[in-house]
């Protein structure tokens, strides 16, 4: 179960670094990358890195539910009606997604004791 209380999923964030990270990793392909099969970009005429980052905190800050555990992070899911990415190194040709992946540390509350994301770690198209 996750956290319900207010001041503690108040304190979700991001921080610079990730934030430069996810916008070099999945905003901005170049001639130079490694054709991996599992390399996502994100859409930039869907979501600009700064729209992506403030749907993600708000989404986690109002009671996004995990759609898994994994050690000490918590991956969640947000699905739109539109495809938001795509995976341009597939056999097949390139694939198309409407999903987001969000990886985030998590901690327990103070108040309920129960878990609640904190940092976000990473953030990307998932098939």
């Amino acid at each position: 179960m996750q956290c319900i209380c207010s001041d503690t999923r108040d304190c979700v964030f991001i921080t610079e670094e990730k934030e430069n990270h996810i916008i070099d990793r999945h905003f901005n392909p170049s001639e130079n990358d490694e054709q991996e099969p599992r390399r996502a970009f994100f859409f930039e005429h869907v979501f600009s890195p700064k729209t992506l980052f403030d749907t993600v905190i708000n989404e986690l800050r109002i009671g996004l539910q995990s759609h898994k555990k994994s050690g000490n992070h918590y991956c969640y899911h947000l699905r739109y009606p539109f495809n938001v990415g795509y995976f341009p190194y597939q056999p097949n040709g390139p694939s198309f997604t409407s999903i987001v992946r969000v990886v985030c540390q998590f901690r327990v509350c103070q108040y309920c004791f129960l878990h609640c994301p904190s940092q976000v770690v990473s953030i990307y198209p998932w098939m």
